[in-house]
């Protein structure tokens, strides 16, 4: 039987596993992009590009990823779960430094963060007494996720569409495994705006990035990020 917190009953403990999932994209989106439904504000019908042009768009983006040290952003996330009446609703902050750090701070409708930093990722509700870590390293050699910390837009396997002020990736691999990733990315600065994500059972993610703040140093309480004294440790997987 899968438990449930009692502070957040809708939110199981399976849910740190969506967490994870939804922590992974995020990487990707600050490496630059990757498989968003285009924005409603796009009035123009998206445009599918060739292969010549797609490759053109596909090496701007990976030049742009070499002056990127770091991502700071707001974010909203909008999970429409089959089960649930309502969708839920989350928004919060993202500091990156790509490939080698990631925080999440959750703070609607409950304050909660997400870090990775090297192979672990730490999950912690505030106020609680516990906190969640799982270590990447083992999915890694047993070949789940291959291409998520090494993403590069020129291997990119999948169409991109042209928008009347950005671009949209979809990506065949998660097609083919059931799933629909697609991003939305900023024409002019190449920087993603919007995700969506729908697995085969019909649930929808949404993330939209507002405020995106490029190269900007990452708050040393956010960087140097400690639990609060007396927080135990539960590694999930080791």
């Amino acid at each position: 039987m899968t438990s449930v917190d009692r502070r957040f009953p809708h939110r199981p403990k399976m849910e740190a596993d969506h967490g994870l999932l939804l922590l992974l994209l995020f990487v990707l989106l600050c490496l630059g992009g990757m498989p968003g439904r285009a924005l409603a504000d796009d009035t123009e019908a998206p445009r599918l590009l060739d292969d010549k042009e797609a490759t053109a768009v596909l090496e701007r983006i990976k030049a742009s990823q070499e002056g990127i040290k770091t991502i700071i952003a707001s974010f909203t996330e909008e999970r429409n779960i089959t089960a649930l009446a309502r969708p839920l609703t989350f928004a919060g902050q993202v500091y990156a430094e790509p490939e080698d750090f990631l925080f999440l701070r959750y703070e609607e409708p409950l304050r909660h963060i997400m870090q990775m930093s090297g192979d672990n990722v730490l999950f912690f509700v505030e106020g609680s007494d516990t906190a969640d870590m799982v270590d990447l390293a083992g999915a890694r050699q047993q070949g789940q996720r291959p291409d998520l910390f090494n993403w590069s837009p020129v291997d990119f396997q999948g169409k991109v569409y042209e928008l009347a002020d950005g671009y949209l990736l979809t990506d065949q691999q998660a097609a083919e495994s059931g799933r629909q990733v697609r991003v939305v990315i900023d024409k002019e600065n190449l920087v993603v705006r919007s995700l969506q994500m729908e697995d085969d059972s019909g649930d929808e993610t949404i993330i939209t990035l507002h405020n995106v703040r490029l190269n900007r140093e990452i708050p040393a309480e956010i960087r140097h990020y400690s639990l609060p004294h007396g927080v135990r440790i539960h590694k999930m997987n080791q």
